[in-house]
């Protein structure tokens, strides 16, 4: 995610306006006035670093979980190729076991359809989650027919704990950011209302000294919405992008038979 205009403007304005506000108060003849002055200026200071610091941890943290997404991507064209290959060797296996005058064909088939209920194909366009149980299936499957230390096996176990370990850090990223997030919209709010504070402490002051400047030293916090709305856009955008690559539904397929497959 990156900065909204709504929070670059806030913070442009705050530290603007408070700067502002000095030599104003330098120069009034009203005491009272003086004091109120550089009380607003204090004010929207105080505000200002924990704001800053807010919008950093967020894109920081925004940007932690992107990469983290990206490694539960590569992780799952990786586990793509394996489920294929230990999908082929075990259909091997089964034809094997067939030549050999294996009498138990129907057991064969209905374990190896249970073991590997998908063909690679169908495989591939699963969601991450079911990727990661189906994988987890055909593995337990692949230990028993095969043997844990057959060189297919070997490679998708490795893959599939590649896969679960991208998915967990993925998780906590993604929940370190939304953390992150509602700190920001907490010192966003306080910045505002800091801000809108600020100006009506000016306002009062002004008035005592007579000054009717107000608008040139510190507008509306209304004219920041319209930045606010346009960076509104920006997140609704990006996050209907991010949406569009999560698959969020599974075709309904049967368990594809080891006499179906025709070997490419």
């Amino acid at each position: 995610m990156s900065e909204t205009k709504f929070d670059m403007k806030l913070q442009a304005w705050l530290e603007r306006s408070a700067r502002r506000l000095a030599p104003v108060a330098a120069r009034v003849e009203e005491s009272y006035a003086r004091e109120a002055l550089e009380l607003a200026s204090g004010l929207m200071l105080s505000k200002l670093g924990p704001y800053r610091l807010a919008v950093d941890q967020a894109q920081e943290a925004n940007e932690t979980s992107a990469r983290a997404a990206e490694e539960v991507a590569k992780a799952q064209v990786a586990v793509e190729g394996a489920y294929a290959r230990l999908h082929a060797a075990s259909q091997a296996h089964y034809y094997v076991a067939l030549s050999q005058g294996e009498s138990e064909k129907e057991t064969l088939k209905r374990r190896l359809n249970r073991g590997m209920p998908q063909a690679p194909s169908a495989f591939n366009v699963l969601g991450v989650d079911r990727k990661r149980s189906v994988m987890s299936r055909a593995l337990r499957y692949g230990e028993q027919v095969l043997g844990a230390n057959h060189e297919v096996v070997v490679e998708s176990r490795g893959v599939y704990e590649g896969l679960s370990q991208a998915l967990d850090a993925a998780d906590s990223q993604k929940a370190r950011a939304v953390k992150q997030m509602q700190r920001l919209f907490s010192a966003r709010d306080s910045a505002r209302l800091a801000y809108v504070a600020a100006r009506q402490i000016v306002e009062a002051a002004l008035l005592l000294d007579g000054d009717g400047s107000l608008g040139q030293l510190m507008p509306p916090v209304s004219d920041v919405y319209g930045a606010r709305q346009f960076a509104r856009a920006e997140v609704d955008a990006a996050e209907a992008e991010d949406g569009a690559e999560v698959v969020v539904a599974e075709p309904v397929m049967e368990p594809s038979l080891p006499d179906d497959v025709v070997d490419t």
